[in-house]
Order: structure tokens, then C-alpha cells, then sequence
């Protein structure tokens, strides 16, 4: 992961965050390992905290409705390009709007959309909460 290799300091300019915030992220991509368990991750719907979760408010779905969740709602996250709700994953912080480029890619937009957003769209519903 290329992340990995990244110093705080590095973290800090790409990411335009906080020192703090530069660490944490830092002693993340320094632990990310695989493979992904309930012990080291943890399902995608409940690792995000921004206003379109919280507007979700997951934790209170009713478990009889996980199936639909899971098999309607996507979410595109930066690291990890598409995941269905209930996907493992660790956390990270890669915002897609980062200037990162990856494989070629001019930035992680570009990557994920020849990576895995044309089959995810042909094989979902998918949910624009924009």
C-alpha cells in the first residue's frame, strides 16, 4: 500500500489535515493487514462517521432489512473503491477528492472508474445521496 510509505508529514500536505489527524492515519496504514476478520475490521456501514451515515443512521436499521441494505446500497470509498455495506474493511482515511494517483490514474476518481464502477453500477441499484 503505498500509503504506507508515506511519513506524517507526507500525510499531513496530501491530505491537507491536522498533525494529529496525520499521525493517526499514519499509525493506521502502518497496522492494516490482512486478512480482514471481525477482529481487525469492521462492516463498511458502521466505519464512516460523515453526514450521509449519520443521515443513514445505520445502527438502527432493523436487522430484517440488512439483505436489502446490503444488496442495494454502495458505498465508494477512496481505498477500497466499491464496497457493499456489510464489506469488512479497517479504517483509513483517503477522501476521493485526494490528488493521488494510482497506477496511472490521474487521481483515485479515474482509478476506481476503471477498476469497478461499470461492473458495480451494471449489477446494483445504486443510491445518490448528493
Amino acid at each position: 500500500m503505498a500509503l504506507r510509505k508515506k511519513s506524517p508529514a507526507e500525510l499531513k500536505a496530501l491530505m491537507g489535515i491536522s498533525d494529529k489527524l496525520a499521525e493517526l492515519n499514519w499509525t493506521r496504514n502502518q497496522s492494516f493487514t490482512t486478512p480482514f476478520t471481525s477482529d481487525n475490521a469492521r462492516p463498511a456501514v458502521y466505519a464512516f462517521d460523515g453526514d450521509v451515515y449519520t443521515g443513514l443512521d445505520a445502527y438502527t436499521i432493523d436487522e430484517e432489512k440488512w439483505d436489502t441494505l446490503n444488496s442495494s446500497l454502495r458505498i465508494l470509498s477512496g481505498l477500497y473503491g466499491v464496497l457493499k455495506p456489510f464489506d469488512l474493511m479497517q479504517p483509513y482515511r483517503l477522501e476521493m477528492g485526494t490528488s493521488f494517483s494510482v497506477n496511472g490514474s490521474k487521481n483515485l476518481y479515474g482509478f476506481w472508474q476503471e477498476k469497478s464502477l461499470p461492473n458495480s453500477i451494471a449489477n446494483s441499484n445504486l443510491m445518490s445521496w448528493s
